[in-house]
This record gives C-alpha cells, structure tokens and sequence, in this order.
C-alpha cells in the first residue's frame, strides 16, 4: 500500500512539472503586437515574438527651429502587456516625472535659462517596457505644451494639444524586434576611378569641372563624396573642390604645369536596412596638358 501511494506522489509530482512546464512555455510564446500613437505624430507599429524578444524601446522625437524653454505630456500604457522599467525626457531640464499611477507617467519641464535644442530632430523622451504577454497593445505619447523663446518672446510651438508651429516636426518610434536586429550584410559597393584630361590653356582663363571621374556601381544607401589630403598631390589638393553629392571636381582657375596630378576621393555609400555602411578610397588621375 505504501508503495501504491509513492507511485502515486511520483506521478503527481511529475503531472505538476510538466503542467508548469507547459505554462511557461505558453508564456514565453506567441505575438506581441504594439501600436504607438501620439496627438502630434504619425503611428507606429510592430510586433514582437515572445520566444526571441523580451523588452520594447518606445522613443519621441521633436524637431524644431526655436529653442524649447518648457514642456508638458503624459505616457500611457497598459501594465497587462507591457511593464514600464524606464523613462526618461531627454534635453530638457527643470524636469519633473510622476511614474507612480498605474499605466501612466505624467511629465513637465521648465528652463527659460538653459533652452533644449531640438534642431537636428533628438529624442525628447523614451520609455523601455518588459513584455508581458501576448496579444495587442497600445502606447500613447500626447504632448499638451511644447513652448519655446525667440528674441526673449515666447513662442507656443504646440499648446493645448494643437501643433501651433508648422515648421515643428514629431515622430513616434519603436525598438525593432529580433529579426529586424538581425546582421547586416557587406556595402557591395564597387568603385572606379577614371583618367581625365583638362587643358592648362583653359584652366588658366577658366576653372574646370571633371564630371564623372568616378564611376560607382551597386551601391546601398545615399552615396557621398569628399576629397581626401593623403595621397593627393599637395597642389591639385588645394585647388579643388569635390561636389558631396555628385562627385564632380571642380578645378580653381589658374596655371598649373603640364603634368599628370593625383586626388584622392573618399566614396561613403551610407548602407540601409539590409546593408552596411562602407567608404572606398580612390586615386583619380588627372592630365594638365
């Protein structure tokens, strides 16, 4: 009898590993998907797999021409799907961030001393969450006051809720899940360079443009050009001018002796989602004759 009733605790116990077992296998599954919104930015969304990801990064970004002197928000989530673990504004100063209510953080800021620059477009906040489960959830940003200070004047950026400066840009982003972190491949980017011929008689009455001395193929991203001080002969070097976007060179009008010159051009072919970034240096051989 006795051993009948250890059997049965063996089996007992058993059934209860596995039952956990089971549960957090379910737990550590399926597809969380997050939509961001905002009062005065696009939506955003994406969707996380529980197996592979476990926190989502929310960021706020502003771009404005006038230098922010306050600022006024709340951040609401839902604590079913989502755990906050961090907030912070970034750039702005004078800060005070309540996180304490229940799917929400309510934020302001006031500085008329010491101004946020958000000229280039930085992030004016970002909030990191744990998942917690599977299913659909949402993340609102509303920023109610956006105040900034020209020529010791005010100047309501957003109020009330209402973008009041139309040269003011905002953005809602979201962290990218595991298989868009996944490793990028090498910039197949390829890059040659040509021979070109300008005449001194010209180029001493003239400046001259040489288009085309740089023939690039397969490139991924934005590609831009600049002209680099080693390798290049000191006295083309500092007649020239290399165009960012075109490549084209551009020679200074005046005399230079009939010879061959050398400029070296740094190509960036800036990468994208799938892409690396990647420079090629090239040596364009230029004929005064």
């Amino acid at each position: 009898m006795r051993i009948l009733k250890k059997s049965t605790a063996v089996l007992l116990s058993a059934l209860m590993l596995m039952s956990l077992f089971s549960v957090a296998v379910s737990a550590a599954s399926g597809t969380l998907k997050v939509e961001a919104v905002s009062n005065v930015a696009p939506t955003v969304t994406n969707s996380y797999d529980l197996a592979k990801d476990s926190t989502v990064t929310f960021t706020f970004k502003a771009k404005t021409a006038y230098k922010i002197a306050n600022s006024q928000g709340s951040l609401t989530y839902d604590h079913n799907y989502l755990t906050l673990t961090s907030f912070a504004l970034k750039k702005v100063s004078g800060q005070i961030v309540n996180s304490k209510p229940v799917d929400h953080v309510y934020f302001n800021s006031t500085d008329i001393s010491t101004l946020a620059d958000f000229s280039k477009g930085e992030a004016l906040a970002t909030a990191t969450f744990k998942i917690v489960k599977a299913g659909f959830t949402g993340i609102s940003f509303d920023i109610e006051e956006l105040n900034a200070i020209d020529n010791n004047a005010d100047v309501p950026v957003i109020s009330g809720g209402v973008i009041k400066d139309s040269k003011a840009a905002f953005t809602n982003a979201l962290s990218p899940n595991a298989s868009q972190k996944a490793v990028k491949k090498a910039n197949p980017v390829k890059v040659k360079a040509v021979k070109k011929t300008v005449k001194a008689k010209k180029l001493a009455k003239k400046a001259q443009t040489v288009k085309k001395a740089l023939k690039v193929t397969k490139a991924q991203g934005k590609v831009t050009y600049k002209k680099v001080k080693k390798g290049s002969t000191a006295k083309l070097y500092k007649k020239v001018t290399v165009n960012s976007k075109t490549g084209a060179i551009k020679i200074k009008k005046g005399k230079l002796a009939k010879k061959t010159y050398k400029l070296v051009v740094s190509v960036k072919a800036a990468g994208n989602s799938k892409y690396k970034a990647k420079t090629v240096k090239k040596t364009v051989k230029i004929k005064v004759k």
